[in-house]
């Protein structure tokens, strides 16, 4: 059983670990590491357009759920995620903007830098 949640300290570092599990577990489940990146971008994109914040957090923690459950791995979410505590506009900003970038650098962070070096 992973614990990301207990290793992370930000909404970023705990999104950039979840991301990293996730994109392990369709790369078993696909094969292809491009369809695994293609799945996970059409969810940060669906992410992204997202603009209620209580529908970005159920759509976030479905997704989440949803693919750890085929791996049998229990991933737990922060408290910011978990709380049900609305977001203020500032708030939402910023979380979910931190969100995205560990999603995004997990998955495509490394395709990025290497580039840049070529």
């Amino acid at each position: 059983m992973v614990s990301v949640c207990e290793k992370s300290s930000t909404l970023y570092e705990w999104a950039y670990r979840t991301g990293k599990l996730l994109y392990d577990l369709l790369l078993k489940k696909h094969g292809d590491p491009e369809r695994a990146r293609n799945e996970l971008r059409v969810f940060l994109l669906n992410l992204r357009s997202e603009q209620i914040p209580e529908r970005f957090r159920k759509i976030l923690v479905d997704y989440v759920v949803s693919i750890a459950s085929t791996g049998n791995l229990e991933i737990s979410f922060p408290k910011k995620i978990k709380i049900e505590d609305p977001w203020t506009v500032d708030e939402f900003y910023r979380y979910s903007t931190a969100i995205i970038a560990g999603f995004f650098d997990a998955v495509f962070g490394s395709q990025i830098e290497s580039r840049k070096e070529g």
